[in-house]
């Protein structure tokens, strides 16, 4: 079973970014798709796989981008980064054994 501290350390927050056609720069820097945004107020940190956009304010894991660049429930959000890492619904047993809790993130 893989846990959700697992999926946001396994799951490059930049790798993701980039695939929803986020173009950083080498400082880490990008224009925010989450807002009308003409300069660069998005900024990944590498070293805590975590975005924060000085624009609009929104911030936090590689979770809570999935979440943001999809507009999915946070359980739609952790399915997604569990896609993007190969894992099934089948290969978790969390999901099998018990019932689905609320994450807070």
């Amino acid at each position: 079973m893989i846990t959700l501290n697992e999926i946001k350390k396994n799951l490059d927050i930049l790798d993701v970014a980039k695939s929803y056609g986020v173009q950083i720069n080498r400082q880490g820097m990008a224009n925010c798709i989450f807002h009308n945004d003409s300069n660069a107020s998005l900024k990944f940190y590498e070293n805590t796989n975590s975005f924060h956009c000085f624009g609009c304010g929104v911030g936090g894991s590689v979770i809570d981008f999935i979440k943001l660049a999809e507009n999915l429930t946070t359980a739609g959000a952790i399915a997604k980064a569990k896609e993007l890492l190969g894992i099934s619904e089948k290969d978790s047993v969390a999901r099998q054994t018990r019932p689905q809790i609320a994450v807070n993130l």
